[in-house]
């Protein structure tokens, strides 16, 4: 049975537990053990978790030490344990004597014999597993210790077309380059202190003394085997984000490779059973559970069924795999053609909002069909508007915030739960592109980014971080907080970008320093950077001259605003840097929604359309191909 078969009622019937299997692969005999779960009905697909035990293991220990059964019953997926063969098969594997290791593909354990071809027998487990179980062929994970780490390197580059995701615990990526047919997220976990996978490389030698003879040679640097996956899966090579907590080190580059480091831990499964000795291979430890770690990153990932295409104009919401409560409200425009790529406006709601309040606060009197907002916009220029949903308040699910920036340097972390949470904002973008390029015809050189407050704080920070997907920026009420509290890092590449600020903008002061939140709750201690600071380094990253264009704009309205307008243009670049000074505004949107009272937020500037001024500024900043590889290969 081919392996992507999907289930057709044809599965055992089998109780809870564990169960036994025996196959012929080539001339050789193998094992396996799947642990059904207590809720499995043999009718729904569910998940499947493949465990590789270490070089000398069985699947019995892989399972005692890591609790991968119990995990199973609780969540609801089939653990699966496979036995590698023993070095010399017509003997009983031995632990010291005759282990059961992997093939690999390092050459450390076969010399002068014929490797047992272990990535054959792990695709017939699996093509046997799903003729036999229910099992959900597009949720198929492997995880591995140590030798089955490696070998798990290796069965998710060979097989990545089957195989969801990996998970390596203290093993190395033997192969000379990592080549996937189609992108495998990873999840690597290590100790600071182990003696069998050195961080830094080198010969791996037992605690209590000796080199360990089946493991002589040599093993590389740690992050060279990160490297080779984000290479392969087009990561930044930096990490998009890092955080410690309890001595447990983890970074993330973007949503496909997150990398564990735990301090003092040796060659044990963090949060498992050591069935060896502490003198032989280190410490375990309890400040990481692994099985619930590795779970965790698996159910952010299932390989995509064929997305069904977009045809027709109108509103969608549109549920991000991988990413629970977190949809995105999707605007195509009446004049959209499918056969043609369009252009894309991500509007990112701000601080305490969420997709439907930026699309209300777009719009005069709130209403997003009203003709100067943001969506009748849209449908008359012919651009796809995305309103993503930031992380939401357990108490109040509809309040949502961005993980922008600060919380560092002196300055306020932005914003509220997403920042506590360390939401992974760069990642949940990068996942809401890919995604709305499945379902539409998007023009990859103008995509670009506005919204205001926390969202225009979120703006820069993609501006910085994923500058490889985003055009333009036009931030509104609100300043550049992530490079300000990182000494002003500079953006991958120059990027233009206009900026609309009131100032009289009580929550986010013109001039920078502690603002007064127009929905009453005081945020964490700092300050807000200021526009001139927020100003004077784009243009200087962009390479513009630091005198600006300045121009006044036509007064149209008595309602206590007048605007001028900045413009620094660059002999360098193609890039500008645009700053629309509301004279008297407020926390608000020209032309836009009251959202609150005049008092608290201050006043609505009614002498532009800033839904008009904005694309009008974005058509003219379009992005370079070659600019588009500059950010990829630079965004931090």
């Amino acid at each position: 049975m081919h392996w992507m078969t999907c289930f057709l009622g044809l599965a055992l019937a089998v109780n809870p537990g564990d169960h036994s299997f025996t196959m012929k692969v080539g001339e050789l005999d193998r094992h396996y053990t799947v642990h059904v779960p207590a809720n499995y009905d043999g009718k729904t697909p569910v998940p499947v978790v493949v465990m590789l035990h270490g070089g000398g293991g069985t699947s019995k220990g892989a399972a005692t030490e890591t609790g991968w059964s119990a995990k199973a019953d609780k969540e609801g997926f089939l653990a699966v344990f496979p036995d590698a063969m023993a070095r010399d098969p017509a003997k009983p594997g031995s632990f010291a004597r005759n282990p059961q290791l992997w093939n690999d593909g390092s050459d450390r354990f076969y010399p002068g014999q014929n490797a047992p071809d272990d990535v054959a027998f792990l695709n017939a487990m699996l093509d046997e597993l799903v003729a036999k179980f229910a099992a959900d062929a597009r949720r198929i994970y492997v995880t591995g210790f140590s030798n089955g780490a490696s070998m798990c390197f290796r069965f998710g580059t060979e097989a990545s077309r089957r195989i969801t995701a990996i998970a390596p615990v203290a093993g190395a990526c033997w192969l000379e380059k990592v080549k996937l047919e189609r992108p495998v997220p990873m999840c690597y976990l290590t100790g600071t202190a182990d003696p069998l996978n050195l961080i830094e490389g080198g010969v791996p030698r037992l605690l209590g003394g000796g080199s360990d003879k089946v493991r002589a040679k040599p093993k590389p640097p740690v992050r060279d085997s990160i490297r080779k996956w984000t290479d392969a899966l087009g990561c930044s090579a930096t990490p998009t984000s890092t955080s410690e907590t309890n001595g447990v080190h983890i970074e993330r580059y973007g949503t496909e490779v997150v990398y564990v480091t735990v301090a003092g831990q040796g060659h044990t499964w963090a949060g498992g059973k050591s069935l060896l000795p502490e003198f032989m291979v280190g410490k375990t430890t309890d400040k990481l559970n692994a099985t619930d770690f590795i779970w965790e990153f698996f159910q952010k990932h299932a390989i995509a069924s064929a997305a069904k295409r977009i045809a027709k104009p109108g509103d969608y919401l549109r549920e991000l795999p991988g990413w629970p409560d977190l949809p995105y409200d999707l605007h195509i425009p009446t004049v959209y053609d499918p056969a043609r790529p369009v252009p894309v406006v991500l509007a990112i709601h701000g601080g305490g909002g969420n997709s439907k309040a930026a699309a209300k606060i777009a719009s005069p009197n709130g209403d997003p069909e009203a003709p100067k907002g943001l969506n009748r916009l849209a449908d008359r220029e012919g651009f796809l508007v995305v309103y993503p949903n930031g992380t939401s308040n357990p108490l109040v699910p509809s309040i949502r915030t961005w993980n922008a920036g600060g919380g560092k340097a002196g300055y306020e972390a932005l914003c509220g739960t997403a920042f506590e949470r360390k939401a992974d904002e760069i990642g949940y973008f990068r996942a809401v592109l890919d995604d709305l390029e499945k379902a539409v015809n998007v023009d990859r050189q103008r995509v670009y980014a506005t919204g205001i407050s926390n969202g225009a704080a979120m703006c820069y920070r993609l501006a910085h971080q994923l500058a490889d997907r985003i055009a333009a920026i036009a931030p509104v009420a609100g300043g550049d907080q992530f490079s300000a509290a990182e000494s002003w890092l500079a953006p991958p590449r120059p990027l233009s970008v206009l900026h609309i600020h009131g100032t009289e903008d009580m929550a986010w002061p013109f001039n920078g320093g502690q603002g007064s939140p127009v929905l009453g709750v005081r945020g964490r201690e700092g300050i807000v950077v200021s526009v001139v600071e927020t100003i004077s380094h784009w243009v200087s990253w962009n390479g513009c001259g630091p005198k600006p264009e300045v121009e006044d704009l036509t007064d149209l309205a008595s309602d206590g605003t007048t605007v001028t307008r900045e413009t620094y243009t660059s002999d360098k670049t193609d890039c500008e840097v645009v700053l629309l000074k509301v004279k008297g505004g407020g926390h608000t949107w020209p032309q836009g929604y009251q959202y609150v009272p005049e008092r608290r937020a201050g006043r609505i500037s009614q002498d532009f359309n800033a839904n008009e001024i904005i694309w009008e500024f974005f058509k003219k900043h379009p992005v370079k191909k070659e600019a588009h590889e500059d950010g990829k290969r630079n965004s931090k």
